[in-house]
């Protein structure tokens, strides 16, 4: 899931290819925008849902592995910071990865996976030049003014 505010237009992403990303605007209508939709942007919510030895260990049953490890399922750690990769630039202010799986990460191995992705990138942007925090399912994150 990728949320970024563009324009008073919320994006919600779900595939994993990084020439199309399927989208929800305003949670209702379902369409289809490229990445460069979602390039230039201040700040960005992006799924990280989970670690993919950890859903591949857990205790899902097949067909929920399957469908989370899908093209149409959820962003793992590792995608999410290949996504990022694509939309870095140097007004980004914020990157806040959501959507953990409970059952499947940890807040620390998201952060720091995006975070090597990042770095293992071939751009010229390290992790350490961006604002990234992870949404706490639990409490309210900060309130970010771009």
């Amino acid at each position: 899931m990728v949320i970024a505010l563009r324009c008073q237009l919320w994006y919600f992403a779900f595939q994993t290819d990084p020439e199309d990303i399927f989208a929800l605007f305003g949670r209702i209508i379902a369409i289809w925008c490229k990445i460069d939709h979602l390039q230039g942007l201040d700040a960005l919510l992006i799924e990280s849902n989970h670690d993919v030895n950890m859903l591949q260990a857990g205790p899902y049953p097949y067909y929920l592995k399957r469908r989370i490890l899908g093209d149409h399922g959820h962003l793992s750690n590792e995608n999410a910071g290949r996504l990022l990769n694509y939309l870095l630039h140097d007004r980004l202010k914020y990157i806040l990865l959501g959507h953990l799986s409970k059952e499947n990460n940890y807040e620390a191995l998201a952060y720091e996976t995006v975070r090597l992705e990042i770095d293992q990138g071939d751009t010229p942007y390290r992790a350490s030049d961006f604002s990234i925090e992870v949404a706490r399912r639990d409490e309210m994150s900060q309130i970010l003014y771009v």
